[in-house]
């Protein structure tokens, strides 16, 4: 569980880090949102969103290269999270979904 909850850490930071370096580069004035929800008592969905330049039109996470997408899609491949992203008007949001593990009772 601990494990789990680490690599969801890390998966936020990587989304986090990225917003920062890519989507708002430059800026002083920018924002980013992140948000945590419970989609039902066996997952929840983590959203990371900026007001930045947006990601390329050719984007494909599947066949990024840069080595913070592909920390990202090995992170959520350990969680077996389903990752996408929107494109904003100002921005990008990545929204995953990670099933929740139960802990073991005794």
């Amino acid at each position: 569980m601990l494990i789990e909850r680490f690599r969801r850490a890390l998966l936020v930071n990587e989304l986090v880090t990225n917003a920062i370096k890519h989507g708002l580069a430059g800026r002083s004035d920018g924002h980013i949102w992140v948000r945590l929800s419970r989609n039902d008592e066996n997952t929840v969905v983590i959203s990371v969103r900026d007001d930045g330049v947006g990601l390329p039109a050719d984007f494909d996470l599947g066949k990024s290269r840069g080595l913070g997408m592909r920390i990202v899609a090995a992170l959520s491949k350990q969680l077996q999270a389903a990752i996408s992203h929107r494109r904003q008007v100002d921005g990008t949001q990545f929204v995953l979904t990670v099933p929740l593990q139960r802990r073991a009772d005794g």
